[in-house]
């Protein structure tokens, strides 16, 4: 299992911002997913831990200097079942601790659509329960690349702008971030040199671009109208 790796500077970090929006697996019909803290389907006895897990990747809050949250994202493959699985970084113990998340039967679903749909899912299900926001930045690329976690989580906080991020870099500078524990994630560290907000053109897209349409369809579908997707595409 490849452990993640928490970034302890800037220049550790993938590309933010000027990455494509990547294509959407089409999602199957059906996909019974059940997602969220403390929810699994009649039946499922969980151990401590996934066996043999892909990693996903990892991504970043930070709400301010004492109050962030880093969180790591795997599938598994369970005899009937691809389970989502969140890798979470205790600050205060120094350790890592796994929490299922959730779930879809494996039939006629892929690795691939099991890892976009479930994170869409659960994320779609924690926004709506606890008002969770965009995430502010991508820590780790794996299994997902950085436009593939950038192209998630615009279908799932489409009416927040992506660009919001550009705000989050600027407040990466400013965060002293506790890494608990010896050896692998160090002591106290800061993340201290500020993020370079490259002045490159925003990312455009041709008229039918097969992804941008595709996009957004999977924002209409999230029941933005269509004026509104299309001027929030014109954002990115």
């Amino acid at each position: 299992m490849k452990n993640p790796s928490i970034p302890m500077s800037p220049d550790q970090l993938p590309q933010q911002r000027i990455v494509p929006v990547a294509s959407i697996p089409a999602r199957p019909n059906p996909f019974d997913a059940v997602v969220g803290w403390n929810e699994k389907p009649d039946g499922v006895v969980l151990a401590n831990g996934p066996s043999n897990p892909e990693y996903l990747g990892q991504v970043e809050w930070a709400w301010s200097r004492m109050n962030n949250r880093v969180d790591a994202y795997y599938v598994s493959r369970g005899r009937s079942r691809w389970m989502l699985w969140l890798y979470s970084y205790d600050d205060n113990w120094g350790k890592w601790d796994w929490l299922p998340i959730g779930y879809v039967q494996r039939k006629d679903v892929s690795l691939n659509q099991a890892a976009f749909h479930l994170l869409i899912d659960f994320w779609q299900w924690e926004k709506d329960k606890s008002d969770l926001d965009h995430f502010h930045w991508i820590n780790e690329e794996a299994y997902l690349d950085a436009s593939q976690w950038r192209t998630i989580a615009l279908v799932v906080w489409s009416g927040q702008a992506a660009n919001d991020e550009k705000t989050s870099m600027s407040t990466l500078s400013n965060v002293s971030a506790t890494r608990a524990g010896s050896g692998g994630e160090g002591s106290i560290n800061t993340l201290q040199e500020p993020f370079q907000s490259a002045e490159s053109p925003e990312t455009s897209f041709a008229d039918g671009s097969p992804l941008l349409q595709e996009l957004k369809e999977e924002l209409l579908q999230r029941g933005m109208s269509d004026a509104e997707a299309e001027a929030y595409l014109r954002t990115l």
